[in-house]
């Protein structure tokens, strides 16, 4: 039975609501005592900081950053902050969540203490701001009070913890980073590549005046200037600079001037290599795929930004647009071509163990990656990434070859740089792009396979039943929990992050040394445990990743340690095309097939929409429409039942660890492409500005009325948001849905309902068995809403789709008395 569709109301504004943040302080006699030093300190730091140091090229004063740790947040900071001469605004965010200490606490409506966000804010100062800072912490302990417009301080400085100077422990402080320069810097080449992230600075001469200054100091080290990149729209600016692995020494030691210059943000390593769990073993196809060509559609709907395929492999040949406009085809050989054949093959087939039908039109492929010196494939070390993703989908969405794709789909993550708090440029421009271009980026969580170091002996882990085995693997992974984070860009908010299951379609194979501890279906060992920006819910969906096999432990007395089997050439795992030859296969694991598998049924689903009846999508919506109907299928099941059960957790808590595993669950395409009688689907789609709100009506059917039987409300509302990149409100298209009129299903399930409103898709499920009485003709209302965000000029494109339904055995006409409703609503407003 088809979809139906459903039409808005006309907006109308937003009723207004604060909640005004409610804090324990310290006094201002304490904040004195406690503080004092550290101003006197902050003052001492920066004139160390600048001894020596020449007038920059422009003839402005040195500058430095400074950092304010701050409990709460401070409304109206950032206009504080620029009514000082010489203060630079440059930047906020996220900290942890603090558990009350003797100074600090959020309070609740009962005055108990709670936790309290801690937040850090960074502003750009010469030496005369800093004495007009000063001059206001003394107004604060003599008088407590301001002059208006700079009220704010006040607040700043009741709730800082800290002020000190940005330096070279910080610029090094990212996850894993030092331990990847120390790499470089122990290799006997002459020259290594780094990247450098410079504070970003709206002004264009003072960019040009800070890259002049990284340049004299990377010369005077000897070293050169490889690659710059500015981007104004997502406040970012790296220089790749080439210099000796001595330079990159110092660095690690403090001493480096360049590790030491106030307009360097972060130093990182350069070339990525691909997410990737597999080693290098294959074998050659025990069939040949007879698939039929005939029936595929020139324009692409999905594009590929990997490694370079192996185009004339059986499963791939004549499907392919292979796009190389840097030419690095030429020094890419075949042997070498695994990531990219390995995920074409997985977007054009699915799972060879038991293929899909395959895509209907022709997989666009780029290559953004080439092979190092191991013959890694890996993002080149002379180009900068966000730079390189840039142009890559610049290309595709202008081009007339391929600006009808749609998904574009990125296996990839950024090993050393791991999701914290702050976002990463890369998914800062893929938040950025997928707004502009209105482009679906299906993105994976990231790979952490390793060793399972397990309590006790194997022998003791052995003689455990399977849940009392699971409980300790899953309970050890989420222990670890902050080494095993999403992966750059896995974090963006306008994408859909895919996370891997322990699963894939290959046949009961000959274990032969090796161990499947977990069962199908479960979250992999080695997928990234979420946990999104701003406490959004990452990853937003869970699939098939391939079953990950331990080696087997042959002595009971020996520490119950697993190791990972790193077979590939027989099952289990997803059966893909492989090099080197034209019929090779191997079996691969991977966040990176998941997330191709997932693009492979967004295709599917842009044919499933275009056909739905009187939906009039428009283009730029479908995309939209994709995220949401993909999220829209999913539930946590019997998948989060049994992982709580690992987890031993409850209530809220239970709520987010199961959702940092899995997001909203797997994804049943069967659920959502079509209706039933006791399955109705409504979808809907409209534009929103800021501070307003629209109603969608879902008709109740009469067979419901007083009716005693389990029902189920799904609604999913999906959008894409502007970003505001140096603001705390980096999300600045605040929408979400709330149901009224819905008291046949008015118990939520699953995810926590505050999480799923701080992304970009809101996914909700609701249930209810009792018979509720109502009159002919009740709806259940839907309002949409978008929060008040006044630097957001934009409208808004969404999708929101609702779902009510039966169990089947009911046997009660939902479709058709629905379906009546709709019709009448529809005649009515036309």
């Amino acid at each position: 039975m088809d979809i139906l569709t459903f039409t808005p109301r006309q907006p109308r504004p937003k009723p207004t609501r604060s909640f005004p943040q409610n804090m324990r302080k310290p006094t201002i006699e304490h904040q004195k005592s406690r503080l004092a030093p550290r101003f006197e300190a902050l003052q001492n730091a920066f004139q160390t900081q600048n001894i020596g140091v020449q007038m920059n090229v422009d003839g402005i004063d040195p500058e430095s950053v400074l950092v304010f740790e701050v409990a709460g947040s401070v409304d109206s900071f950032i206009k504080a902050a620029k009514k000082i001469e010489g203060f630079e605004w440059i930047g906020e965010l996220d900290g942890e969540d603090k558990e009350p200490d003797e100074d600090f606490a959020n309070l609740d409506s009962k005055g108990q203490d709670k936790k309290y966000n801690e937040k850090f804010y960074f502003v750009m100062s010469n030496q005369r701001a800093l004495q007009q800072l000063l001059s206001l912490w003394q107004i604060y302990c003599d008088k407590g009070q301001f002059d208006f417009g700079l009220a704010p301080f006040r607040t700043l400085f009741e709730q800082l913890k800290d002020v000190r100077l940005w330096n070279e422990i910080d610029r090094l402080d990212e996850y894993g980073v030092r331990d990847k320069l120390e790499e470089l810097a122990i290799k006997e080449t002459s020259a290594v590549k780094v990247q450098i992230e410079l504070w970003f600075s709206s002004s264009s001469e003072k960019r040009s005046a800070r890259e002049l200054q990284i340049r004299i100091l990377t010369e005077q080290a000897g070293g050169r200037i490889i690659s710059t990149y500015q981007n104004v729209d997502i406040q970012f600016h790296a220089i790749i600079i080439e210099c000796s692995a001595a330079t990159v020494k110092q660095m690690l030691e403090g001493s480096a001037p360049l590790i030491k210059a106030n307009e360097v943000q972060w130093i990182r390593p350069t070339g990525q290599v691909i997410d990737k769990v597999i080693s290098d073993e294959n074998a050659e196809i025990e069939r040949i795929f007879d698939y039929d060509t005939n029936l595929i559609e020139t324009s692409p709907l999905v594009a590929l930004l990997d490694g370079m395929p192996l185009e004339n492999h059986t499963m791939l040949r004549d499907r392919l647009i292979v796009d190389d406009p840097d030419g690095w085809e030429e020094n890419y050989l075949a042997a070498d071509r695994k990531h990219g054949t390995a995920m074409a093959s997985l977007l054009i087939h699915g799972d060879a163990n038991a293929p899909w039908s395959p895509l209907t039109s022709r997989l666009y492929v780029r290559p953004i990656f080439r092979t190092n010196i191991e013959h890694e494939e890996c993002v080149p070390d002379d180009v900068i990434f966000v730079d390189l993703l840039h142009r890559a989908v610049k290309r595709i969405m202008e081009e007339d070859v391929s600006k009808t794709v749609k998904i574009i789909n990125l296996s990839v993550g950024d090993s050393s740089r791991l999701f914290l708090h702050s976002m990463s440029p890369e998914a800062r421009m893929l938040d950025w792009l997928s707004f502009h271009y209105k482009v679906l980026f299906i993105v994976s969580a990231g790979n952490h396979p390793s060793f399972l170091y397990l309590n006790g002996t194997y022998g003791s882990f052995k003689e455990k039943a399977q849940k009392e085995q699971m409980s300790i693997i899953y309970k050890h992974l989420q222990a670890d929990k902050r080494n095993r984070t999403l992966l750059a860009p896995a974090e963006s908010v306008n994408c859909l992050t895919v996370g891997a299951l322990h699963a894939d379609m290959s046949n009961p194979c000959v274990m032969d040394g090796r161990i499947n501890p977990i069962p199908s279906l479960m979250p992999a060992t080695y997928t990234a445990i979420g946990g999104g920006y701003d406490r959004s819910i990452k990853p937003d969906l869970v699939y098939r990743g391939g079953k990950l096999l331990y080696n087997e432990i042959y002595a009971d007395s020996m520490d119950a340690t697993l190791r990972i089997s790193k077979i590939s050439s027989r099952a289990p795992g997803q059966m893909v095309a492989y090099p080197p030859n034209p019929t090779s296969i191997a079996y691969l694991k991977g966040t990176s097939n998941a997330t191709a598998l997932v693009s492979h049924l967004g295709a599917y689903l842009v044919n499933i929409i275009r056909e739905i009846p009187l939906l009039e999508l428009p283009d730029n919506l479908m995309a939209i429409a994709v995220k949401g109907m993909l999220v829209h299928g999913c539930s946590w099941g019997e998948i989060g039942e049994k992982l709580n059960e690992c987890l031993g957790t409850n209530g809220r808590m239970k709520k987010r660890s199961i959702s940092n595993w899995i997001g909203y669950g797997m994804p049943d395409i069967e659920r959502v492409k079509e209706c039933t009688q006791q399955r109705v689907t409504l979808i809907g789609h409209g534009t929103i500005r800021q501070n307003q709100e629209v109603v969608f009506d879902y008709p109740l059917p009469q067979c419901l009325q007083s009716k005693t039987c389990k029902k189920r409300l799904t609604i999913t509302l999906s959008w894409f948001t502007p970003i505001n990149p140096s603001n705390k409100i980096y999300r600045k298209a605040r929408l979400s849905f709330s149901p009224k009129g819905n008291e046949i299903t008015d118990q939520r399930q699953e995810a926590d309902n505050n999480a799923v409103k701080h992304g970009t898709i809101q996914h909700e499920i609701f249930e209810g068995k009792k018979a509720i009485p109502y009159l002919e003709g009740k709806n259940i209302e839907i309002v949409v809403s978008c929060g008040k965000e006044e630097s957001m000029s934009e409208n808004i494109p969404y999708v929101l789709i609702a779902t009510l339904e039966v169990a089947p055995e009911e046997n009660l006409p939902l479709y058709n008395q629905i379906k009546d409703r709709i019709e009448i609503q529809t005649h009515i407003r036309v």
